[in-house]
């Protein structure tokens, strides 16, 4: 091997060693110059996000739903109309057909009250939580963008729609079927103040606090989860068997379950609304440009 040969091999050994010597050795030192974050630091900040993203979202979702009806009524008044008559149509018919709904009589007689007890333990509200809590946690564990959304989703219709049901459970103070003393439910107002039984708090049936909240949850799920119509056909379906199983469990009439439905229907609907707009390319942008010893910083906006 010659002189000049034998100077480029030493060389190239030479740079093959000392090469990944320094890449190893820059890395070493940014990691050091760089904050350490383990695994529990980037959950805690993924829960803190989402936490505050929902908490943001809340006031814009209570704003968009409570004018909704007002903004129905002036942009299309004949179908405000129609749907207003036709819930105040089933109220009247309540007692028409609430036997025949909740005890049809073509099955032996309490044949359907133990599965709709159950049906309806499972259906509260409170059981939502573990499946809130759940779909967060896979979305922190993994990463995934969706289990995140619809935790924050499921939160926000959830509240919205539960404020909703309270606020007119209030209202109303409707007599629940199995406390009936009269032909007619009682509607006592707020308070109670007309309860011909002197306890107020159990007048509570118009609206279905189960019913908001299963079709509020189905009603997210379904969207979340399209493929296949498999989650949609289990999460609708389930809606309306624990819907229907407050009314043979004597806890609600068939206009409370619809009102109820509709409202977490409605209130989930909006809630996936407002996080598809935000998914749009904003308008406002942001902008950081370093140069030299100089920062510049700005803001553009598209038009």
């Amino acid at each position: 091997m010659g002189t000049t040969a034998r100077s480029e091999f030493l060389l190239a050994l030479l740079l093959s060693v000392s090469i990944p010597t320094l890449a190893d050795a820059a890395e070493t030192a940014a990691e050091a110059a760089a904050p350490h974050l383990n695994h529990s630091d980037g959950v805690a900040e993924g829960v803190i996000d989402a936490v505050g993203s929902a908490a943001v979202h809340l006031a814009t979702d209570l704003h968009e739903q409570i004018s909704y009806p007002f903004a129905l009524a002036g942009r299309h008044p004949a179908k405000f109309l129609i749907g207003a008559t036709g819930i105040v149509a089933l109220i009247l018919s309540d007692r028409i057909t609430y036997s025949p709904m909740a005890a049809p009589t073509f099955l032996p007689p309490g044949k359907l009250v133990e599965p709709a007890r159950t049906l309806s333990n499972l259906g509260n509200t409170h059981n939502a939580l573990p499946l809130v809590l759940g779909f967060g946690a896979v979305g922190l564990v993994t990463g995934s963008h969706r289990e995140k959304q619809t935790s924050i989703m499921l939160a926000e219709a959830l509240v919205t729609s539960g404020l909703w049901t309270s606020a007119l459970k209030y209202v109303a103070g409707r007599e629940r079927p199995r406390e009936l003393h009269e032909e007619v439910a009682d509607w006592t107002g707020p308070g109670g103040v007309f309860a011909d039984d002197g306890t107020p708090g159990k007048h509570a049936s118009f609206p279905s606090g189960h019913a908001t909240g299963i079709w509020a949850v189905a009603t997210v799920l379904a969207h979340q989860y399209p493929s296949y119509h498999v989650v949609p056909t289990l999460a609708y379906g389930s809606a309306v068997a624990i819907s229907y199983s407050r009314m043979v469990v004597k806890a609600h009439f068939l206009s409370d379950v619809v009102v109820g439905g509709l409202i977490g229907y409605g209130c989930a609907r909006q809630v996936i609304g407002a996080h598809e707009r935000d998914r749009e390319p904003s308008r406002l942008h942001f902008l950081y440009e370093p140069s030299g010893q100089e920062q510049r910083v700005g803001v553009a906006i598209d038009f």
